[in-house]
Formats: C-alpha cells, structure tokens, sequence
C-alpha cells in the first residue's frame, strides 16, 4: 500500500485533465476535418444535382488525372527516348505519352522545350527529331554495372 500525499494526488489528478484535455483537442480537430471532407462531398454532389437540373439526365463523371511534367511526363520520355534505337519524332513521342499516360498536348514543340530545360540529357537532333545524349546512356550502363555488382 503506498501513501500519497495531498500535493501528489492533486498533482496526478492535473496530469490526467491535462491529457483529457489533450485527447479531446485531438477528437476536436479529427471531428473537424471529417466535417470539411463531408461537407465538400455534400458541395460536389449538390452540384451534381443542379447540372442534372428537372430533367434527370445522366451525368458522366471522368476524375480528372493531372500529370505533373516533370514527376510522370519527363521519365518516361527519357526512357521512351533511351529505347529507342534512333532520334524519334514528335508525333511518335505524343503517341506514346497519349497511349501510356492518357495525356495529350496540343502543342507537343513546347512540352519538349519545356523537357529540354529540365533535363539537358534530352536534345533535338533535326527538324522535330528528338533523342538522348549518349552520356546518359553511359551513365544507365554505369549504373547497371555497379548495381550488378
């Protein structure tokens, strides 16, 4: 049996409002943020309701997928590029982004300028022909070499 003195049991007793406290700040906030998610999904589909208006049409809803350039659409034209066995040309470039990414550019000249700043490893080699340095092609095999090892 241990003895606590008043001071103590006054003391823990704080400790515990404290972390009552603290807990109910925490359900607070979660309580919060579920009501925005909620009342957003509540603002989509009143939306909805009022494109659809009297006459109960069908709505088809296709989520929308951003593709950052330089996070989805800069790799794999590296790789698209580092595949091929010679300079590619833009049409074949866009075909390709369009088929794997779903995307598709109207201007494609300047998503490829766009490339070329962020990765100096892309250059053009003629009239719309594009194609990757050889170093980076001495670099991958580097690479490879030492992953191998």
């Amino acid at each position: 049996m241990t003895i606590k003195t008043r001071n103590e049991i006054l003391n823990k007793i704080e400790k515990i409002q404290l972390k009552k406290q603290i807990l109910k700040d925490k359900f607070m906030e979660q309580d919060k943020e579920l009501e925005r998610q909620l009342q957003n999904e509540l603002d989509k589909l009143s939306f909805l309701l009022n494109k659809t208006g009297e006459s109960g049409r069908n709505i088809i809803l296709e989520e929308k997928k951003y593709k950052s350039l330089k996070e989805d659409v800069l790799p794999f034209v590296l790789q698209t590029l580092q595949d091929a066995s010679g300079p590619l040309r833009l049409k074949t470039i866009s075909d390709a982004i369009q088929k794997e990414l779903g995307v598709h550019y109207q201007n494609i000249t300047v998503i490829m300028k766009q490339l070329m700043k962020y990765d100096g490893h892309i250059c053009k080699v003629g009239r719309g022909s594009y194609t990757v340095r050889k170093s980076l092609t001495m670099i991958s095999l580097i690479k490879d070499v030492r992953v191998s090892k």
